[in-house]
């Protein structure tokens, strides 16, 4: 698992950084439109990065906010989204407007993404609307989901996702994880650091 890259940008492409690392060049795919500022040859950047192993391919994708990312392997967790298309929701949608379209139930910003036909948004707002629902939304029903947008919410503490993501790299992957970093999030408050939450997820996770 590559968890993030950081380095100088050696060229920015279409859909795609190439990031100096050690003297080779690495590609890895980006929301470029939803960066700002736009990246720019020479400057340093680290991001958040997903690692998509097929058999034809390795393909590193990567976020400037750990946010983009968890957002990302949700959308991806969705039959028919392949990274391309989750990609694509990302660069052209914001994390706010994705998680309150979802709670809404509303498809139709995702239909405005190119590749994203009328069935598939569809398709992606029933299966991950309880994950986002949010109190004083229609639907949103203030458990899991709804704790889940508050933390995922721009300005909110990224801590919470960073969580996420240690605990994936740790073994404790999909909604074992995500309950467990949820618990530790209620247990500690939102003051609470990455290092903090760790801690406590490990010791709820030891505790069975």
């Amino acid at each position: 698992m590559i968890a993030f890259v950081r380095g100088p940008i050696w060229a920015v492409n279409e859909d795609s950084l190439v990031i100096e690392m050690g003297g080779c060049g690495l590609q890895v795919f980006a929301p470029l439109r939803a960066m700002s500022p736009r990246p720019l040859a020479g400057q340093e950047i680290l991001l958040h990065t997903h690692l998509q192993v097929r058999e034809d391919a390795c393909q590193l994708y990567g976020f400037s906010e750990p946010q983009q990312l968890l957002l990302f392997r949700h959308l991806l967790a969705v039959s028919g989204i392949g990274a391309k298309t989750a990609l694509a929701i990302v660069d052209n949608i914001s994390a706010e407007a994705i998680m309150r379209a979802l709670a809404e139930g509303n498809y139709e910003p995702f239909c405005q993404v190119p590749g994203v036909g009328k069935k598939t948004a569809q398709r992606l707002v029933v299966d991950l609307k309880d994950k986002f629902a949010l109190p004083g939304v229609a639907g949103g029903n203030g458990g899991e989901g709804s704790a889940l947008a508050a933390a995922l919410k721009p300005g909110a503490n990224s801590a919470f996702s960073d969580l996420v993501i240690a605990l994936e790299q740790l073994g404790y992957r999909g909604a074992e994880g995500r309950a467990l970093a949820l618990q530790a999030y209620n247990n500690l408050g939102e003051a609470a650091q990455t290092t903090q939450l760790l801690q406590e997820a490990l010791k709820l996770a030891a505790q069975g």
